[in-house]
């Protein structure tokens, strides 16, 4: 059974997007214009897209992610973007063209990685580096309940 779950943490302003299943295209598109409008109105910093659940992604869901929803990311107020996705070559969102692309700008940095955890410690180094000029950031000085400080 398909589900889409969505996180938030406005204190870290955070939302974390995860698929699982065969994700209808009428849910996969109503779930990011959600999170984009949710971006939007609450000032979101960082977001996690993790699909590593997630069966498929038809080609024409690939396309309008593409053409409708990432120009209305590009123009919100996101500076991180991690990604979590399979270890095998599933029929997921491919944003890696967008990453090593020389002619895509994106104003936000965007970082993949195989779990959740490696993910938020990214995000929340990022803004500890941010609210920290100058002095020098540990990742293995994030807790092993980071997920539950960020997203709870």
């Amino acid at each position: 059974m398909p589900y889409t779950y969505i996180y938030t943490n406005l204190g870290a302003q955070v939302v974390h997007l995860a698929l699982e299943g065969f994700v209808p295209s009428s849910v996969f598109r109503q779930s990011i214009l959600n999170v984009i409008e949710f971006i939007k109105a609450k000032g979101i910093t960082a977001a996690i897209y993790d699909s590593r659940r997630m069966r498929s992604l038809p080609p024409q869901d690939q396309d309008w992610f593409f053409d409708e929803a990432l120009p209305l990311l590009l123009k919100s107020q996101l500076r991180r973007v991690a990604v979590v996705e399979p270890s095998t070559g599933a029929d997921t969102l491919n944003l890696n063209h967008m990453v090593y692309s020389n002619h895509f700008f994106m104003p936000f940095e965007m970082q993949y990685f195989g779990e959740v955890s490696s993910a938020l410690e990214w995000i929340a180094t990022g803004k500890a580096a941010k609210e920290e000029v100058g002095v020098a950031q540990q990742p293995s000085a994030v807790s092993a309940s980071l997920h539950r400080q960020l997203l709870s």
